[in-house]
């Protein structure tokens, strides 16, 4: 894995963390209306630029042809990292 892509994923994965307890604020704690309504759309712009964050990731990955796809065959999830190439059984690996 492209160690930018890496970072990057990792990045929006604690974003998305952190989104958790400032939306747990905002629909359970806060009372003040001015209070929850900053509180989630703090927690939307978060998840926002996490959503970013990940798809740069994604394209790093694509342009290095390493993005891990995961295609399905008569209910068998397969696995495979070139686009062009033919998927394998996981049991395989």
């Amino acid at each position: 894995m492209n160690p930018y892509a890496a970072a990057k994923a990792a990045a929006a994965y604690e974003m998305i963390k952190l989104t958790a307890g400032i939306n747990t604020r905002a629909c359970f704690v806060a009372k003040d209306m001015e209070e929850y309504i900053h509180l989630a759309a703090t927690g939307h712009e978060l998840v926002r630029t996490a959503a970013h964050l990940a798809m740069e990731a994604r394209e790093l990955e694509k342009g290095n042809d390493t993005l891990l796809r995961e295609p399905h065959k008569h209910g068998e999830i397969l696995t495979k990292r070139k686009l062009i190439s033919k998927p394998h059984s996981k049991k395989e690996m």
